[in-house]
């Protein structure tokens, strides 16, 4: 059985057979990334490693809110101003947005300045000290609400490929950049001639073509305060973890984390502590998460989910059960 682990900083997985020509680990996007690359020919699998590097690389350069020279970046020092970005930035905004209505606000891409102001404001390897104590009258106290919300303001020109983000407010593209990388990696492998490959971006996992276990990929999703673990098998799909208890660092009145709940401003505190969530897109299901982590059923957007509740508690949805190989017990 091939375990491949999901999670952020999991082992890079039990692997190892004749038809594997690529199966690395390496640091990007401020998490590690594990690629596993079936079928090639031999003369495809060193451009196949390179040319994978690289547009994960020149994804970030983009996307990254840390990277000054980056579109996400310049879009957030515009201070309301229109910026010209490239057609993928502008399709993945638009995007964001969309996924920002279709989850009446759970997923949210405006909160770069509230995540900057709970300490998340440099890349997550470089926090040490606590972060500042949110200010009470800060924009993280906003009504988010309806056409109040920063993220109603986003304007995009398909045309023109101006963005216009209203001043105050900051854009993060986080975690649905992950996502969309998975994605855009993954489809990349398989024009380049691959049978089969899996991208694993920080927990946004992508598997497309056929894997190494009778045509499925097997996949160990980590239960975090649980002592159980779910093994589910895919086919072509994604399957994205979002955690309370992973990306967390100190504060002045405690510790925070990565997981902004916009209707506060602050790292969530309700609700459970960990969801997975099983698409047909790493984008699809990184979305997802979020409308679980709110509260949201999976199969509102045609998924399936699990849940770690703050007890540790398990549960998936009922079209979960389709995906489960085993219920382990640590």
């Amino acid at each position: 059985m091939t375990a491949i682990d999901s999670n952020e900083f999991g082992p890079s997985g039990g692997l190892c057979d004749e038809t594997t020509l690529i199966n690395e680990n390496f640091a990007a996007m401020g998490t590690n990334v594990h690629l596993i690359v079936l079928g090639l020919e031999e003369t495809a699998v060193d451009h196949a490693r390179t040319s994978a590097r690289e547009l994960i690389e020149s994804t970030e350069g983009r996307l990254s809110r840390f990277r000054p020279d980056s579109e996400v970046a310049q879009l957030n020092r515009a201070g309301g101003r229109p910026v010209v970005v490239s057609r993928p930035t502008l399709d993945l905004i638009a995007l964001a947005r969309q996924a920002w209505v279709d989850t009446h606000g759970a997923f949210d891409p405006m909160l770069g300045r509230e995540l900057a102001e709970a300490g998340y404001d440099q890349p997550f390897d470089l926090i040490s000290a606590p972060a500042c104590t949110p200010n009470p009258g800060s924009s993280s106290r906003r009504d988010r609400s309806g056409d109040t919300s920063p993220t109603a303001a986003i304007e995009t020109d398909a045309e023109s490929g101006l963005v216009v983000l209203p001043a105050g407010a900051q854009l993060d593209l986080g975690g649905i950049a992950k996502g969309a990388t998975a994605d855009l990696v993954a489809a990349h492998l398989m024009d380049l001639g691959a049978s089969g490959c899996c991208v694993n971006i920080g927990g946004d996992l992508r598997v497309r073509g056929d894997g190494p276990d009778n045509g499925t990929w097997t996949v160990t999703l980590d239960c975090p305060g649980s002592a159980e673990t779910r093994i589910v098998a895919l086919v072509e799909g994604a399957v994205c973890t979002s955690s309370t208890t992973r990306r967390t660092w100190p504060t002045a009145s405690g510790s925070a984390h990565h997981l902004i709940d916009p209707a506060t401003g602050q790292s969530r505190v309700d609700g459970p502590q960990t969801v997975s969530a099983i698409a047909k897109t790493a984008v699809g299901a990184e979305v997802v998460t979020k409308w679980m982590l709110a509260g949201g059923q999976p199969e509102h957007f045609m998924a399936s989910g699990l849940t770690v509740d703050r007890s540790g508690h398990v549960a998936h949805s009922v079209s979960f059960d389709v995906f489960v190989l085993q219920a382990a017990t640590r």
